[in-house]
This record gives structure tokens, sequence and C-alpha cells, in this order.
């Protein structure tokens, strides 16, 4: 009778191990998976010296990356209409055609994800700003597909990420 609570523990370990998958039956751990180091920090202030000083290096760390831009102030919004021969600030009355909303914020152009984001902010609003960088385009910095949150400065809560 003295060998039944000895066995016990080792049966115990040994149904462990078989129902763990330590029984060898050839069971593959999952592969590993890449995780996107999220949105790079950056300032408007330093996008914008970065591609005034070397646009090359300014590229090859920002274009095509998602950035995240704290405490942004909006100097402006503008509303620019395509007419087939190009955009323009202002819009002929025979344009009814679309129309690209951006926030200007130290020369750079922050195109939203939805225009809808822009209904609370007026010039002098506080944003924080997650979006992809495009680069240097008809001269200007253009960070597009924006997430844009109002912080401060603007009217009664509106659409923001």
């Amino acid at each position: 009778m003295r060998l039944v609570p000895a066995i016990v523990p080792i049966v115990s370990v040994l149904v462990a191990a078989v129902l763990s998958g330590c029984s060898g039956a050839g069971v593959d751990a999952p592969s590993a998976i890449e995780l996107d180091d999220g949105p790079l920090p950056v300032t408007v202030d330093l996008l914008a010296s970065s591609y005034d000083s070397a646009s090359i290096t300014a590229d090859a760390a920002y274009t095509e990356r998602t950035v995240q831009l704290r405490g942004v102030n909006v100097d402006e919004i503008q509303a620019w209409f395509y007419s087939g021969a190009g955009y323009s600030a202002v819009a002929p009355t025979f344009i009814k055609g679309p129309q690209d909303y951006f926030i200007i914020s130290g020369g750079i152009k922050f195109k939203p994800r939805d225009p809808a984001y822009l209904v609370s902010l007026i010039p002098g609003s506080i944003v924080d700003i997650v979006g992809r960088c495009r680069g240097v385009t008809g001269g200007e910095i253009v960070v597009d597909d924006c997430w844009i949150k109002l912080t401060g400065g603007g009217f009664s809560s509106g659409a923001s990420y």
C-alpha cells in the first residue's frame, strides 16, 4: 500500500507532459510575427528643418513612415479644388468637383483622413496628428491620411481619433 502514494506524483507528471505537448508528437511552435514599431514621434519644427537642411536625408528618415506630432498649432485650414488642370486654392464658380482639405502648420500640409476631423478646428487650435509622411510634393512637405485630435483652442469636441 505504501507504493500507491509514491506512484501518483510520477503519473501526474507524465500525464501533464503528454497533455502539454512534451510527448514528442511533433507539435510546431507558432511562427513569430513582426510588430510595427508604431508612429515615429517628431515635431513640426524638426520635420520642417530636416527637409530644409537636407531633403535627401529627410526623405530617407521620414518618407512613407507614419509620424506622430503632438501640440501642432493650426496656422490655417485650406480647401484645394481640382479642376482637371491641377489644384487651386480658389475654386472657380464652375468647379463642383473633388476637393482636398488641409491643415497648414509650420509650412507643412496635413491632409486629414476624413474632412470631418476639421469641423471643430480654427486657426490657433492645438492638435495631435498621426499620419503618413509623403515627403516634398509641389515644394511642400505633405503628411496625409492623418488622424487628427483636437487638444485645445478650437470649438466644442468634433471628430477625432
